[in-house]
């Protein structure tokens, strides 16, 4: 039951996120890390009174179900929603890869945000979203840990 809860969780915020950014654009890290810190708090939150032991190997194991929920889910919606009509998420992804398309992402430079369009594709398109998928890993772990324990501060006076 917790397990089947845990995924249904983990697809439904990733695809209203992988939703948006189809729809709009992809900001690397930026998707990651809310995502990561968004479904690590629900689940934190809704099995408060069923939490195990959060610091061994059950908060990595899902850590790592949740990321790869995460790539795949936003490798198919963004896909699906980016595609040619006649085409398919997977032909998509062939295509960005091979650096036939791309993607359409925010930058943020020194300064202020700018607008990059045509340019994330082959490689670096491949590595944002390694990046993000890491940022979402971290942000996962954070939002899903244990509770530190408050420490009050003992001054001598």
């Amino acid at each position: 039951m917790s397990v089947l809860f845990d995924l249904i969780i983990y697809i439904t915020i990733t695809i209203i996120f992988a939703v948006i950014r189809g729809g709009s654009l992809f900001i690397p890290v930026f998707y990651g890390i809310a995502v990561g810190i968004l479904t690590g708090k629900i689940n934190k939150h809704l099995h408060k009174r069923y939490q195990f032991d959060l610091n061994g190997k059950g908060n990595i194991f899902k850590t790592i179900i949740a990321t790869t929920i995460y790539i795949l889910i936003n490798l198919f919606v963004v896909g699906t929603l980016r595609s040619s009509p006649d085409g398919n998420c997977i032909s998509w992804l062939a295509d960005i890869i091979q650096g036939y398309t791309s993607e359409p992402f925010l930058s943020i430079s020194r300064y202020r945000g700018i607008l990059v369009k045509e340019n994330l594709k082959n490689g670096f398109w491949l590595l944002f979203m390694i990046l993000d998928a890491l940022f979402y890993a971290f942000a996962f772990m954070l939002a899903h840990g244990p509770d530190l324990p408050i420490k009050k501060n003992n001054t001598v006076r």
